[in-house]
């Protein structure tokens, strides 16, 4: 996130490392929830949960603590208000209110990490991360049965560790 905010002229940019192409950042996270906002559309956050698609994951605990990092600033830098840290960011970007966020996407195809423990040790520490009031939470999939470790994050939602977090409310979505 922290490098497709700012003026335009001085992101990075990067290569699309699953697809081959080089992205310039010209559209960040402003531009992309101004576009929501002008469509009246609600936005869909997500945040990296530790998994690459070239089969690269990082460890829930010390070593997924920075990203966790990230994903709370990137929360408080959609949602905060002017005076927090990420808040005052965004209003320098030109959008003094705060955006309305109700989804947040925890991971992006993580279905291709197929080990044991991993996706859900990394969606509890993500989860864990949540600085509002989250009381549901939804996992998704394209239809039963294709993505086994969904309902293996469901099921973490609404274990005793779900519960600790705050979660009430967990179902199953097929989009």
């Amino acid at each position: 996130m922290k490098k497709t905010i700012g003026d335009i002229s001085e992101r990075p940019g990067h290569m699309n490392d699953a697809w081959r192409y080089w992205s310039s950042d010209g559209m960040g996270l402003v531009e992309f929830l101004e576009w929501c906002e002008d469509l009246h559309m609600q936005p869909v956050l997500a945040v990296y949960a530790g998994y690459s698609l070239a089969g690269e994951r990082v460890a829930a605990g010390k070593d997924l603590e920075p990203f966790v990092q990230d994903a709370i600033d990137e929360i408080e830098y959609v949602t905060g208000a002017a005076g927090t840290t990420w808040g005052a960011r965004r209003a320098k970007d030109g959008h003094p209110a705060p955006f309305k966020l109700e989804y947040v996407e925890v991971g992006n195809e993580d279905q291709f990490d197929r080990q044991t423990g991993s996706y859900e040790g990394r969606f509890c520490a993500i989860l864990r991360c949540d600085q509002g009031e989250v009381s549901q939470a939804e996992c998704g999939d394209h239809g039963p049965g294709e993505r086994p470790q969904y309902g293996r994050a469901r099921r973490t939602l609404l274990s005793p560790l779900g519960r600790r977090n705050g979660i009430s409310r967990a179902r199953l979505r097929y989009a």
